[in-house]
């Protein structure tokens, strides 16, 4: 599990491991009972590796990261 201490934080940090295709990266930012949710109840996964599998493969265009110092 992640040490990141702010939402900026983590969020630049699933950005960075995610354009890297960063696997191991991404799963120690997500605790093993995460879960997954599409709005307003709908649970799409539960668990670490079922939530990050969830996620759209990374395309050839990355995610743009923050410009904060929480992305440095």
């Amino acid at each position: 599990m992640s040490t990141l201490t702010t939402p900026e934080a983590v969020v630049a940090a699933q950005l960075l491991a995610y354009n890297a295709k960063d696997l191991e990266a991404l799963l120690s930012l997500y605790a093993e009972d995460a879960e997954q949710y599409e709005h307003p109840n709908t649970l799409l996964a539960k668990g670490a590796t079922p939530c990050v599998r969830a996620l759209p493969p990374a395309s050839p265009n990355r995610i743009s990261t923050p410009t904060s110092s929480a992305a440095r």
